[in-house]
């Protein structure tokens, strides 16, 4: 990736510290991003949670020194069992975040740095590690990111996933791989449904069974803390498929001022896909710019945080409703500061 850092950021570059944090696998290897001096102290302390510390396309070394150089003090590290940190990590589960380097990474910087508000924002996995943090953590949580995640507990479509006659004629007219592949979801559904209907959850029907109970908890646990949350799906991936469930039987059930704090961006297309990397750049552009607006004045239902401005990656033009991935219907400004790319 060829960046276009601005001398705030190259600054920034020049400042950062690396260390370890203690965690309970071991050691945990990390960046530390220390805020400009001259620009305006943001007032918390942003963790960017990722597999390794430098994620696709090392976007977030980037989106930290951007951040940095507005104010924000900025994290990044490895979990356990990854890159450099120390540790066994023997498989990554959706539905089984890694809460402990979370909570050690909040800690160190408590202790070390002497930070007290934090902003948590992870893609996938790691936006269900930054929700699992609010459990323990809550109090000190000012914001969480949580990029497309998946939300049941299990592999594979959720029930709600209809079959119509365009997906049946697809499949007539498909390859036999390509049928494999589908019949072997077919499977994954039947087995699902199956462990679902064996399941016993006093108040829930079999759909709404369909959600995590570890993601209800740390959900519950993130409106306890007042904090804000932000869900970012692309309309066109299962993790949205699932995420309706959500907005079917979890946010009906919030107060006003409890939904005030929760914003759904729900975009066309996929933006769950690692191999378009310029579709994971405007996604990462949104979500800085998300967390950059988390500086305003502090959350009230009525004076709500205004949704920041963005660039569309490649080109700092607006999204358009042709884009396959493209900005909900709200169109805002770029901001031709944001991660420019060559």
């Amino acid at each position: 990736m060829d960046w276009n850092e601005t001398p705030a950021e190259l600054a920034r570059a020049w400042a950062e510290q690396p260390l370890i944090m203690p965690g309970q696998q071991g050691e945990l290897y990390g960046i530390f991003t220390p805020p400009a001096p001259e620009a305006p102290p943001a007032g918390m302390c942003v963790i960017l949670f990722s597999r390794n510390r430098w994620w696709h396309d090392r976007l977030t070394v980037k989106g930290a020194r951007w951040l940095a150089s507005r104010g924000f003090p900025c994290l990044r590290f490895d979990y356990h069992g990854l890159g450099e940190s120390e540790g066994i990590c023997q498989a990554i589960h959706g539905d089984r975040p890694f809460t402990e380097d979370a909570v050690a990474a909040i800690r160190y910087m408590r202790k070390e740095f002497g930070q007290q508000r934090f902003v948590l924002s992870g893609f996938c996995f790691d936006g269900r590690t930054a929700l699992s943090a609010t459990e323990e953590e809550g109090d000190a949580i000012e914001a969480v990111v949580c990029t497309s995640p998946s939300v049941t507990g299990y592999p594979g479509e959720p029930l709600t996933y209809i079959v119509s006659l365009q997906k049946v004629r697809t499949f007539l007219t498909s390859s036999t791989s390509f049928k494999k592949i589908m019949l072997q979801r077919a499977l994954r559904h039947c087995v699902n449904l199956m462990r679902l209907a064996g399941k016993s959850r006093p108040g829930e029907g079999l759909l709404e069974r369909q959600l995590s109970i570890n993601f209800k908890r740390d959900f519950e646990a993130l409106v306890r803390s007042k904090a804000r949350g932000f869900f970012l799906q692309g309309r066109d991936d299962s993790q949205y498929h699932e995420f309706e469930l959500v907005e079917r039987f979890v946010l009906p059930k919030l107060t006003p001022e409890q939904r005030a704090r929760i914003t759904v961006e729900v975009w066309p297309g996929n933006i769950h896909s690692h191999d378009r990397p310029e579709v994971v750049r405007k996604v990462i552009e949104r979500t800085l710019s998300w967390i950059d607006g988390c500086r305003q004045a502090p959350f009230t239902l009525a004076q709500p945080a205004p949704v920041p401005s963005f660039q569309k990656m490649m080109g700092g033009r607006a999204g358009t409703e042709s884009d396959e991935a493209g900005v909900p219907e709200a169109r805002v400004p770029a901001d031709p500061a944001l991660l420019r790319a060559k």
